[in-house]
C-alpha cells in the first residue's frame, strides 16, 4: 500500500508528488526505491521509503520499493548492564547476591546481511544469530572456563531500532561444589544516539 501527496487543490494537478509506503511490515526497512513514468517530461527521484514523481495529464507512473530486514548499525555501542541477581547454592543452601549496574562499551560488526552480529568489548568476543522465528531477535551462547568454574552464557537481544536493543543475560556457573545462576537485563545503544 502507498500514500500519495501533492497539491491541496480539489483537482489533480500536474507537478511533483511524493509516494510513500503506507504500512511497512514490522522489522523491515526500505533498502532502495525507484520510479519510472511513461512520459519522462518530469524527473522522478526515489530515496529510501519515499519517492518523488512528476505527474502530467494521462501520465502513468510505477514505483518499486525493495525491502530488507532491519539490522543494528555497525560501530561503537554502549551496553548498560542493569542491576541483576546471582543465586549460588551449596549443600542445598541458596545464597543470593545482587549485581550492581555496569556501563561498558564495545564494537559491533554486522555480517551475513544482518543475520550475524559479532560483539567485541572488555577483551571478549560474542557471536549472535538472528532468530528464525523472530527476525527482530538475536540469540547467542558461549561457554567460559576460569578459576575452576564453567560458565554457560545465554543472551537474548531484541532489536527495537537500528540504534537500540534490549535483552536479557542468563548464565549458569558450576565448579568447586557450587552452582550459581545469573540473570541481568541489558540495554544497548549505538554511539550515534548519545
Amino acid at each position: 500500500a502507498t500514500t500519495v501527496r501533492g497539491s491541496a487543490s480539489e483537482r489533480l494537478r500536474w507537478g511533483p508528488w511524493s509516494a510513500d509506503l503506507a504500512e511497512l511490515p514490522e522489522g523491515w526497512k526500505v533498502k532502495r526505491s525507484s520510479c519510472s513514468e511513461a512520459d519522462s517530461s518530469l524527473i522522478s527521484l526515489a530515496d529510501g521509503p519515499s519517492a518523488t514523481v512528476g505527474l502530467d495529464p494521462d501520465d502513468k507512473v510505477s514505483c518499486k520499493f525493495e525491502l530488507e530486514l532491519l539490522a543494528p548499525k555497525p560501530g561503537r555501542w554502549k551496553a548498560t548492564n542493569k542491576a541483576g541477581k546471582v543465586v549460588c547454592t551449596k549443600d542445598g543452601l541458596g545464597i543470593p547476591f545482587d549485581l550492581s549496574q555496569v556501563i561498558d562499551f564495545g564494537r559491533l560488526q554486522v555480517r551475513d546481511e544482518g543475520d550475524t552480529l559479532i560483539a567485541r568489548g572488555g577483551g571478549n568476543r560474542f557471536t549472535y544469530r538472528r532468530d528464525r522465528d523472530d527476525p527482530l531477535r538475536y540469540v547467542g551462547t558461549k561457554r567460559y572456563r576460569q578459576a575452576g568454574f564453567t560458565l554457560d552464557f545465554d543472551i537474548r537481544l531484541d532489536l527495537k531500532s537500528e540504534t537500540r536493543m534490549t535483552g536479557q543475560l542468563k548464565a549458569r556457573a558450576k565448579g568447586k561444589g557450587v552452582t550459581c545462576t545469573i540473570r541481568r537485563p541489558l540495554a544497548l545503544t549505538h554511539a550515534s544516539s548519545d
